[in-house]
């Protein structure tokens, strides 16, 4: 929400308060707000709008069976259940759990959530804000035109700087998912054992990346595909691209005592390949390089009598390796080195 000012939180304060203690109250509506921003790399034009970060819902069906704007923002209206939000000053806190059903077809924004959640590790970590909103400050918007004179008259009174203090959490993990309903279990920002951040674990030395996958980005760039290397463009991969070493970093042209390697493309049954040729092969939408070690080579990869694999350390050497030739000189390396400095 927009900042606002000491003026404008003095008089909504002072008309929530009056609709508080009315003997006739307006609906009080909740709605929900998934926000996976700090969790996707928005630099790199992942998500590049809003409506694929955020995603709002609400469960106040007899009010309004299709969406409610309030704040200038639209909130979906599916079926939701909430459990567990009571505060108490007893005991242990309470785990609370948010029920979505997802068998509605057609909603573009269910299709975005269920396709971030397959992206981002089952939204570990994503702040999800509970707003509680009475209806009578809801936007005109949504009403319609001739009908707005009335409402008006009726108490209804749209601001949006109407709400009671948002409740904040974050998904701690997903409990259960099948084709009609997926739920979460939330807590808070202290609660949450293990988090990783950003969304991942912070390790100084190893790189987590996938070897020529999403992250790690050493492959040729004529070979980029967006399910595999994510949504960046196409000069984020070098052009060039070919096996260096193996996973001890030891270079294969020094192994082979070669001076250069050979590009046979994909492995092909009943086909010789010669020492110091290379092929791949696919599995995952991943391509694997191997390396013939010898002459005359008959037996497919990755048989490691007859080949060696191009595989990365997944240390900051093995990106080093590779990436000394690159023109930009920058690594992608998934580690973090510079906490190293902290420790101790």
């Amino acid at each position: 929400m927009p900042s606002i000012t000491s003026s404008q939180a003095r008089t909504a304060t002072l008309n929530r308060n009056a609709e508080i203690s009315s003997l006739t109250p307006s609906t009080l509506l909740t709605l929900w707000e998934f926000d996976a921003t700090a969790l996707l790399d928005d630099t790199e034009g992942l998500v590049p709008y809003e409506q694929d970060r955020v995603f709002r819902f609400h469960n106040s069906v007899k009010l309004k069976t299709t969406s409610i704007i309030w704040g200038g923002k639209e909130y979906i209206a599916i079926p939701i259940k909430a459990e567990g939000f009571e505060w108490s000053s007893k005991g242990s806190p309470t785990t609370p759990k948010l029920s979505l059903s997802v068998s509605s077809e057609g909603i573009d924004a269910l299709s975005f959530l269920k396709s971030t959640i397959k992206k981002l590790n089952d939204l570990v970590g994503v702040r999800v804000t509970r707003r509680r909103v009475f209806a009578k400050f809801i936007d005109e918007i949504n009403f319609p035109e001739n009908d707005k004179e009335t409402i008006r008259e009726a108490g209804f009174a749209p601001d949006p700087n109407q709400q009671f203090d948002p409740d904040i959490y974050y998904v701690d993990r997903k409990s259960l998912e099948n084709k009609s309903m997926i739920e979460f279990e939330l807590g808070t920002i202290m609660d949450i054992e293990g988090l990783k951040l950003p969304g991942r674990v912070c390790n100084a030395r190893r790189c987590p990346f996938q070897y020529r996958g999403e992250g790690c980005l050493y492959e040729y760039n004529e070979n980029r595909e967006e399910n595999v290397h994510g949504y960046v463009g196409q000069a984020r991969l070098p052009k060039e691209a070919p096996p260096r070493a193996n996973s001890k970093d030891e270079l294969i042209t020094t192994i082979l005592g070669v001076s250069q390697l050979g590009d046979r493309g994909e492995y092909e049954l009943n086909t010789t390949y010669d020492k110091g040729q290379f092929v791949w092969i696919k599995k995952d939408n991943i391509r694997y390089y191997f390396v013939a070690s010898t002459n005359n080579v008959t037996v497919s990869p990755p048989n490691p009598i007859f080949w060696i694999e191009d595989a990365c350390s997944k240390l900051i050497r093995g990106c080093n390796i590779r990436y000394d030739t690159i023109d930009d000189g920058v690594l992608n390396f998934g580690g973090f080195p510079g906490i190293l400095s902290q420790i101790g």
